[in-house]
Parts: structure tokens; C-alpha cells; sequence
């Protein structure tokens, strides 16, 4: 044991280094010795005074005395230290694994703290120590869980871009987290909420499809801004239901989430559960979910907007440069609030009034519109395609860091390298060069400077002999290979 508190100590760092040189049992083994000693040399004289015990201040009977103190201050020592360390072991061995499930981080609620809850029952200060230990464990096995049921559900709305996907992955993750057999999500477009996700409900012409926002329980909801647990029946809301075998089953209560992001309403999520009130725990993992999901879901909205009104480039077929600008500024504040990246890639046809001038204006617009198709089908669906004007392509890649930006240029470029127009009984190739830049690692207060930077290492890339890409790495303009051995990584 005591090897035990040894080691525990020595993980401390420097702090416990000053205390390594202290240890509870030492310290005791010596007070009890000591008390032990002072007995054995006060019996005597108690004897003798007390009890006119003749020999008693001999040499011998002080030692006697003094042999059965120490004797005894030793045997307690080690059935207090027996006993004390045995709980004592078995909190250290429950912290670490503890420390080692935070450490991997693969604690999934409640499940890993399974097997490393203490006996509390002692009522003592072990016992309260124990008490105390299982309530952390549960408190950090809850708050875990919470966290790792939100990365999963960031980590599946990261692949997403289409509204109608990134709607039923928010309504599904609610739906796990509140155990709802029943889940409906409307989107907020326009004036209106209209339903866009469903899970278990069954499809009926009561369904609203654009759901009253008048109706009392989800304008209380929409008012607070709050999860709000009501009562189906007594809400208008007994069109809530699903099949089963035995027939149709309505839910006990139904909980209204609104899913809000910079105050605005942007979803209304509506959750048909077992229970007629949900648990605390299960309440804070909704608000943790609602308040991640609303700004994906926000984006996808914003995106299926854009594609239904006047935002696309004639020409192209892309988002023109208003819209694609307008894009750009949100992904902007979206990454400096949250801290995470956002690449801004600016694209330029090689040669493009040589190529005009030689095969006219139709073949030029064909290529054009070659070029955005081919750029459209080699990035991400949550990335964002314009046409920045003329010749000139943008393209926003949120969430994408300075290297990933890179390698998506690259392939990009290539694409188009290898891209084959056939024009008037003649195949007509083109290349493009590239700027690429990426916040944070390029200083910027506002979308406009990352434009800027990504237009200064685009003329980089025309200047030193086009069809190539330049990244603007803090003060300075890299290609891609330069790049790469900077950072020490494989293109």
C-alpha cells in the first residue's frame, strides 16, 4: 500500500514532489509507537504509586513495559493500516481507471462507470469519501456521455450538406438521446415552419405539413426558446402517433424543442416519449444537441434557399458572386465564434482572352461551364462553389485546415488539367491556377481579407508560370510541395 501511495504521489508534477517526503502512515506507525513508548514508561510509575508495586521502577520491568507499549503501538499500526488500506486501494485503483477512460476518452454515459463505484455503506469518513467518489464518478460519466453523444452527432452533420439529410440526422440523435419512438422536425423557411424530417410517426392528413405556430404548446415553446414537456391530448396534438402490432400507440407526453441559433428560431423539433416527464439528465443532453445541431441545420436551410431563389449564375449553374460572398461571411463568423478553420480557395482559367480570342466566346462560355461542373463534382457537399466574376471561380471549404485546403486545390487543379472539351469536332483543354488561403493561419478581421489574401497568392501562382497553386502562409506564398515539407507531411 504504501508503494501504492508512493507512486500516486509521484504523478503529481512538481507539486507533488514538496509532499512526496510526507506520508500519512509513516507518521502514524511513529505516533503510535510513541504513545506505545510513553505508556510503557509511565506504567511503571503508575504502578508503583498507585499500586505500591514493589520492583516496579526496576530496569527490568521498564523494559517489559516499554517492550509490551511499543509492541502493542506496532500491532495497531498494522490492523489500521490493513484496513484502511484496502479502501484505500480501491479508490486509487478506481481513479485511475477513471483517468484512463477520460484519457481515450471512449466513456459512453453511464456504462463506464460500471464496476468502479465504492462501497459507501461504512458510516465513517471512509465511507463519506467513498459516498463522495461515486457521486464525481457519476457526475463525470454523465457529463462525458453528454459530450461524446454531441461529437457524434457533429461528426455525422459534418458530411451532410443537403437539408433534408442534415434534418433527419438532428431529429435522429434527439430521438436516441430522449429515447422518443416518435420524431417530427419542421424548418424554418420563410414565414412558415414546414416538416422536413420524420421518424415513426405515422403519416396521416392530420400531419401538418406546415405546422400552426399559433397552436398553444409550440407558441409557448417558441416564446421561451425552451424544451417544453406537454400533454398530447391536452394540447391538440393527438395526431401524434405510430403503428405497432397491437395497434396505434400514442406517447405519454410530448416534448417541443425549438432550435434556435442567433436568436432566431430556425427548427422546431416535436419528441413523443414514454415517460410524461423526461429526466434532468436527458433534458441537458437535449439543450446540448439542440444548440450544436440548430447552426448546421441553419446552413443547410440557408443553402436550400439559395439554390430556390435567384442565386445562381446563369452561366454556370453555380452560386453567383452576391450569394457566394454572403456564404463566405457566415462560414467566417461561424469559425472565428467556434474556433475552427475556413479555407478560401480563389480559382483563375490560364490564358482565358488568348482562348476567346482564338475559338470565340461560345466555345470559351462552354468551357466555363466545364470548369464549374468538374470543380463542383471534386468538392465536399458542405463546401461552397461561386463564380467570382469572368473567369474566376471561389471556392469556401469550412472546417477545412491549411494542408487539407491544399490537397483539395490540388486535386482540383488536376481535375481540371485533365478535363477534355469537345468543341466543334476539336478538343480544347484548359488549366487553372490557384490561391489558397486559410483562417486562422492567415491573419483576418473579416471574409474580405481572406478574398484578398487568397487573390495576392493566386497572382503568386500566375506570376511564377500559372497552371500551379500558391498558398499564403502567414507573410509568405508556398507551393504546395514547400508546403507540405514545412509541415512536415506527405501530399
Amino acid at each position: 500500500m504504501e508503494r501504492t501511495l508512493w507512486s500516486v504521489r509521484r504523478t503529481c508534477g512538481d507539486e507533488g514532489d514538496s509532499l512526496v517526503k510526507k506520508s500519512v502512515f509513516l507518521n502514524l506507525l511513529w505516533s503510535m509507537l510513541g504513545f506505545g513508548a510513553g505508556v510503557g514508561l509511565v506504567f511503571p510509575v503508575f504502578a508503583r504509586v498507585v499500586l505500591d508495586a514493589p520492583g516496579a521502577l526496576s530496569p527490568l520491568f521498564f523494559a517489559m513495559c516499554l517492550g509490551a507499549g511499543l509492541l502493542v503501538g506496532a500491532v495497531n499500526y498494522g490492523l489500521f493500516s490493513l484496513v484502511v488500506s484496502r479502501a484505500l486501494e480501491r479508490l486509487v485503483h478506481a481513479m485511475g481507471e477513471v483517468n484512463s477512460h477520460m484519457a481515450a476518452a471512449d466513456c459512453k454515459g453511464l456504462d463506464c462507470a460500471q464496476g468502479l463505484h465504492l462501497d459507501d455503506s461504512s458510516q465513517d469518513g471512509i465511507g463519506q469519501t467513498a459516498l463522495a467518489f461515486n457521486t464525481m464518478l457519476d457526475a463525470i460519466a454523465t457529463r462525458m456521455g453528454r459530450d461524446g453523444s454531441v461529437h457524434a452527432l457533429l461528426e455525422r452533420l459534418g458530411g451532410l450538406g443537403e437539408l433534408s439529410d442534415v434534418a433527419q440526422a438532428v431529429l435522429e440523435s434527439l430521438c436516441d438521446a430522449s429515447s422518443a419512438s416518435i420524431g417530427l422536425l419542421w424548418v424554418e423557411e420563410g414565414d412558415e415552419l414546414k416538416l422536413r424530417a420524420s421518424v415513426g410517426q405515422d403519416q396521416s392528413d392530420e400531419l401538418p405539413n406546415v405546422l400552426d405556430t399559433k397552436l398553444g404548446a409550440v407558441t409557448v415553446a417558441l416564446d421561451r426558446g425552451a424544451v417544453h414537456v406537454v400533454s398530447p391530448e391536452r394540447e391538440g396534438l393527438d395526431w401524434v402517433s405510430s403503428s405497432t402490432p397491437l395497434g396505434s400507440l400514442r406517447p405519454r407526453a410530448v416534448a417541443l424543442v425549438p432550435l434556435i441559433f442567433q436568436q432566431r428560431v430556425v427548427g422546431l423539433v416535436l419528441l413523443g416519449c414514454s415517460k410524461e416527464q423526461p429526466s434532468k439528465d436527458v433534458l441537458e443532453l437535449i439543450d446540448d444537441l439542440r444548440s450544436h445541431a440548430a447552426a448546421y441545420l441553419h446552413t443547410a436551410a440557408l443553402n436550400q434557399r439559395m439554390k430556390e431563389l435567384a442565386a445562381i449564375d446563369e452561366l454556370t449553374g453555380v452560386l453567383n458572386r452576391r450569394f457566394g460572398i454572403k456564404r463566405l461571411r457566415e462560414e467566417f463568423s461561424r469559425s472565428v465564434r467556434h474556433g475552427v478553420p475556413v479555407s478560401a480557395l480563389l480559382v483563375d482559367v490560364d490564358h482565358f482572352k488568348r482562348f476567346n480570342d482564338t475559338w470565340g466566346h461560345d466555345a470559351g462560355d462552354e468551357v466555363l461551364r466545364r470548369v464549374a461542373r468538374t470543380i463542383e463534382g471534386a468538392i465536399r457537399a458542405g463546401d461552397v462553389l461561386c463564380r467570382y466574376g469572368g473567369e474566376e471561380f471561389l471556392v469556401v471549404a469550412p472546417g477545412t485546415g491549411l494542408a487539407d485546403a491544399a490537397r483539395l486545390g490540388e486535386r482540383l487543379r488536376r481535375s481540371v488539367e485533365a478535363m477534355q472539351t469537345t468543341w466543334q469536332d476539336k478538343v480544347l483543354q484548359v488549366t487553372m491556377s490557384m490561391g489558397v488561403v486559410t483562417w486562422p493561419n492567415a491573419a483576418a478581421s473579416q471574409a474580405e481579407e481572406l478574398v484578398s489574401s487568397a487573390d495576392a497568392a493566386l497572382y503568386r501562382a500566375k506570376e511564377t508560370g500559372r497552371n500551379r497553386l500558391m498558398v499564403h502562409h502567414g507573410e509568405r506564398m508556398l507551393g504546395v510541395t514547400q508546403l507540405f515539407e514545412e509541415l512536415g507531411l506527405v501530399g
